[in-house]
C-alpha cells in the first residue's frame, strides 16, 4: 500500500484487517432508520393538521347553511354542492340536502322577480302580450 492512501483514512477508524468496526454500521442504520421515523412522523403530523382545518371549515360553512335568515346561505350551498357533489353518480344525503337548499334559493328568488323585467319592456313586451 502505498503512504498516500494511509495518509488518508482517519485515524481509529479502521481496524487492522481492513474493515470498519460494526458500530459505524450499526450508527449509520439507527440514523437511518431516526431520519424515516422522523420523516414520518411529520407526514402523518402535517395529515393531522389538514384534517383538523378541513372539518372546521366543514363546520363553519354548516353553521352558516343551518342559519335560515343568512343572507350568504345559497352561495355556501352552491360552493359546497361544486366541491363535494358535482361529479357524484350517486348522491348522498348531504348531496340531497344542498340540492333541496339549492331549490329553496331558486324558488326565492323566482318569488322575488317581477312578471315583467326592465329587459321585458318595450317593444319586447309588445310580442309577449300578442
Amino acid at each position: 500500500k502505498s503512504h498516500l492512501y494511509v495518509a488518508r483514512r482517519a485515524p481509529g477508524a479502521m481496524i487492522e484487517g481492513g474493515k470498519p468496526p460494526v458500530w459505524i454500521f450499526r450508527f449509520i442504520y439507527a440514523s437511518i432508520a431516526a431520519n424515516l421515523g422522523y420523516m414520518g412522523y411529520m407526514s402523518v403530523k402535517r395529515q393531522w393538521k389538514q384534517i383538523a382545518e378541513e372539518e372546521a371549515r366543514q363546520k363553519q360553512i354548516q353553521a352558516y347553511l343551518n342559519q335560515t335568515d343568512n343572507k350568504f346561505r345559497c352561495f355556501f350551498a352552491a360552493r359546497q354542492y361544486y366541491q363535494e357533489c358535482q361529479f357524484e353518480f350517486d348522491p348522498t344525503d348531504s348531496c340531497k340536502r344542498l340540492v333541496g337548499t339549492l331549490d329553496e334559493c331558486k324558488q326565492e328568488i323566482l318569488t322575488s322577480l317581477p312578471e315583467i323585467t326592465p329587459a321585458m319592456r318595450g317593444s319586447l313586451r309588445e310580442q309577449v302580450e300578442q
